[in-house]
């Protein structure tokens, strides 16, 4: 089956999750895990799984959105630190999600990294246009996307 530029296959898929021990640079000024709220826009229920337990094992809380859509009514609902946002999903995708953002004044400086499984050297150059923060590629490691979340919440 495809979907979005990734190949799924009907086969159970076990990955084993262990909590992330925070490093130095984990900590904040004052000695305290950096927690922040972030905000997950992906369409995909396993990433978003995989994703909000890494976060949450990290002590920061999630919140998740399908599309872009939602995402807009989330953050109307709520402040939140960071959004992490899927490039390719249904409704609204991700880089007219962050047209809208860049575009509103209330959103503007939220720190925004763009996720895809496509790599493509458009996509990152398009968001980073537009005006994202930042870009992983999927699959990346869980220290790599604590490590990017990290550089923005400083």
């Amino acid at each position: 089956m495809l979907a979005y530029g990734q190949v799924f296959v009907n086969q159970p898929i076990f990955v084993p999750i262990t909590p992330i021990i925070p490093q130095w640079n984990d900590y904040d000024s004052k000695g305290q895990i950096a927690v922040a709220k972030i905000l997950i826009v992906e369409d995909y229920p396993v990433t978003q799984r995989v994703l909000s337990l890494t976060l949450k094992n990290s002590g920061h809380e999630v919140q998740i959105a399908n599309h872009g859509i939602e995402a807009l009514q989330q953050l109307d609902a709520g402040a939140v630190d960071l959004a992490l946002v899927d490039i390719a999903m249904p409704e609204m995708d991700g880089l007219e999600l962050l047209r809208h953002l860049r575009n509103d004044a209330r959103y503007q400086e939220l720190p925004v990294i763009m996720l895809t499984a496509s790599g493509q050297d458009e996509d990152r150059a398009t968001a980073l246009t537009i005006g994202a923060d930042g870009f992983l590629s999927k699959p990346t490691s869980s220290r790599e996307l604590l490590d990017t979340i990290n550089r923005f919440l400083g």
